[in-house]
């Protein structure tokens, strides 16, 4: 007879085979791409795991953990109210870490002993009329995702969220403005850049450069998205 247990972790497996991994600063894992589709609006959707710690909250959330129940369960706190979960059970959350963010996160529970609870889903992130300026995040910090992105930009275009605007190709590289005192770029060479989007949100870029030509140019990298108190 097949066991329960077996069941489980099939279960589990499948569910992280459908969302993937990256990176969520200072929590877990998560894997987002980055595609804008509505002006003056940055969307973000992707896979996230999270670890919250016994009789802690998530950063940024009203998401706690208070250990197991009598008969075994996971006791995740949703705004200081009990909800006992068990292996595969939903952990919802939408909430504004800072004004014009909305964070939405969908997950389910993988696993949890009596030191943390585990979960895996999927992460929303949009930011409303985005106002780029350059500038370091401060070290007051609510949370931080970092997000792996990439972007193909057009001549005369800036990338998401950036004052970067690729001028084109040149004998010396690609071209860009607003990253220093050397504009060029060569295929995988470094392209980082520090911003901010609003009050109280910041974004660091670190690309590399994949391809240019006299039309556009593609960049992968990660974006690091800062939630500040």
């Amino acid at each position: 007879m097949v066991s329960r247990k077996f069941f489980s972790v099939l279960l589990l497996i499948n569910l992280l085979a459908l969302v993937g991994c990256a990176q969520f600063v200072g929590v877990g894992p998560v894997s987002v791409i980055d595609t804008p589709s509505i002006p003056n609006q940055l969307n973000y959707d992707g896979a996230i795991t999270l670890s919250i710690k016994n009789a802690q909250t998530l950063p940024g959330t009203t998401l706690g953990y208070a250990g197991k129940t009598a008969d075994g369960r996971a006791i995740v706190t949703v705004g200081g109210q009990p909800a006992p979960k068990s292996t595969a059970d939903s952990v919802n959350f939408t909430g504004s870490p800072a004004s014009g963010a909305i964070v939405t996160l969908n997950t389910r529970v993988t696993s949890y002993d009596s030191n943390a609870v585990n979960l895996v889903g999927r992460v929303q992130i949009t930011i409303k009329d985005p106002q780029p300026q350059a500038g370091e995040a401060s070290a007051n910090i609510v949370t931080a995702y970092g997000i792996p992105v990439s972007y193909t930009v057009k001549v005369g275009e800036k990338l998401p969220g950036s004052l970067i605007q690729y001028l084109g190709k040149s004998d010396e590289g690609a071209q860009f403005n607003n990253v220093g005192p050397f504009p060029f770029r060569q295929q995988f060479d470094s392209l980082v850049w520090d911003g901010r989007l609003r009050e109280k949100i910041a974004l660091r870029l670190d690309l590399r450069v994949i391809s240019f030509s006299e039309d556009n140019a593609t960049l992968v990298g990660t974006a690091k998205v800062t939630f500040e108190k």
